[in-house]
Order: C-alpha cells, then structure tokens, then sequence
C-alpha cells in the first residue's frame, strides 16, 4: 500500500479591500506574537530573578554537630517556569 499525499496551489488576486483586510489580519497576529513573546520574556526574567534570591538567601549550611549539610525546603510552584499554557492565559485573560 502507498499512500500519496496530493497538494492544491491556490493563487489569491486580492482586490484593495481584501489586500487591506488581509494586512490587518497579519498586523493583528504580528501584534499577539509580539505581546505573548513580552509576557513570555517578563514571566522568564521574574522566574530567574527569584531562583537566584531565593538560592542566595537560603545557602546551604553544614551542621557543626552532625555534619550534615541542611537546605531549606523551596516550593518551585510559588514560581514556575513560563509555559505555553500560562503565556496562553494571560493573554487570553
């Protein structure tokens, strides 16, 4: 069995009003893609500033006594790594 994947070439002959149409359309998704790119970069730059104050406050200490070395528990869902979804509901939001 072969399968055979056929391919249909359209042409578009935009009059001025679709060609407008069409440019806005384009400026619009543009405009998200560089909104959602923002987010995802504020989101990413707040997520590494406070895993650096937070790793920087809580050093790891050896224990005189016994030896052991404690860290602090750090929950990462106070501040998660940006994702798809999150960058997705703040847009949408």
């Amino acid at each position: 069995m072969t399968d055979t994947i056929q391919t249909v070439v359209y042409e578009l002959h935009p009059n001025k009003t679709m060609k407008r149409v069409l440019d806005e359309a384009i400026d619009y998704r543009r405009y998200c893609w560089n909104q959602a790119l923002e987010t995802w970069n504020e989101l990413y730059l707040a997520h590494k500033i406070y895993d650096k104050i937070l790793w920087t406050k809580f050093i790891p200490k050896q224990n005189k006594k016994t030896g052991k070395i404690t860290v602090k528990h750090i929950d990462v869902h106070l501040n998660p790594a940006p994702n798809w979804k999150m960058v997705r509901d703040i847009m949408v939001h």
